[in-house]
């Protein structure tokens, strides 16, 4: 069974840290707490304001950053320095001694068990894209989608059929796990000012948009191995729609126990 979570965005909360500020999109377990490392896996989006800032160590997690504003350079220390502009992701240890330069605005992955990967949603304008959610495995339990919605006005029609609307700085969190031997019948646990009534939006096939990778750099020993790329079932699948304009998402995909 999947669980769907909308948080509107006057629903996060930002903190501040040493270089600026950050805002937890979503944590698993749903009781995670990053301020005492416990979590499986974190999804936050930070804005770096200061020029030159130092990552905060963090042994034992796998990191994927991906700029949304602007341009860093990164230094690891002993590793490797690398440049990333809009959409280009950097993998690497939260163990590395890690300094930046330039302030933008970026997308966290932080995975302490399981392994996870982020990519680009596109959504056409005036077009529908249907997006393949992905299911557990025989070597990981669950599965975790999150969907970081970076426009206004996209519309989401969900496996049962219902819908809602998804603005800027809304997040969508899709919850599979294997373990549930539930009726694979999708249930909609929406909170925070969350589903609309339906908008009849028609149901089409995949028209043009996707979802993509861009380019990435992986760090020795934490690239993930579990293939993404297979379609599932139709009580897997998720219709995004942009009325006028391309739409832009971020999705993380983390699979754990």
């Amino acid at each position: 069974m999947k669980t769907y979570t909308i948080t509107r965005r006057q629903n996060l909360t930002a903190t501040r840290w040493s270089g600026g500020t950050t805002t937890q999109l979503a944590i698993w377990p749903a009781d995670g707490d990053y301020a005492s490392r416990r979590f499986s896996w974190r999804v936050s989006s930070a804005v770096v304001e200061d020029e030159e800032s130092t990552f905060t160590s963090l042994p034992g997690v796998e990191r994927t950053l991906m700029i949304l504003e602007g341009s860093l350079q990164l230094e690891h220390e002993g590793h490797y320095s690398t440049v990333l502009e809009q959409f280009d992701q950097d993998n690497f240890s939260g163990s590395w001694t890690t300094h930046s330069r330039g302030r933008v605005t970026d997308f966290n992955l932080m995975v302490s068990s399981g392994e996870g990967r982020v990519q680009v949603t596109e959504v056409p304008a005036g077009g529908m894209l249907t997006v393949a959610l992905q299911s557990a495995t025989e070597r990981w339990n669950a599965v975790s989608e999150v969907f970081y919605c970076l426009s206004d006005n996209v519309h989401v029609v969900f496996p049962a059929g219902n819908e809602t609307v998804l603005n800027r700085g809304d997040v969508l969190t899709v919850y599979s796990d294997m373990r549930d031997n539930t009726s694979p019948s999708t249930t909609c646990a929406t909170t925070h000012n969350t589903a609309s009534a339906a908008t009849g939006i028609p149901v089409t096939a995949p028209s043009a948009g996707g979802i993509r990778g861009n380019r990435y750099r992986t760090a020795p020993g934490t690239h993930a191995t579990t293939d993404v790329s297979g379609a599932v079932s139709g009580d897997g699948l998720l219709r995004l729609h942009s009325p006028e304009t391309t739409a832009t998402l971020i999705r993380a995909i983390v699979f754990h126990d």
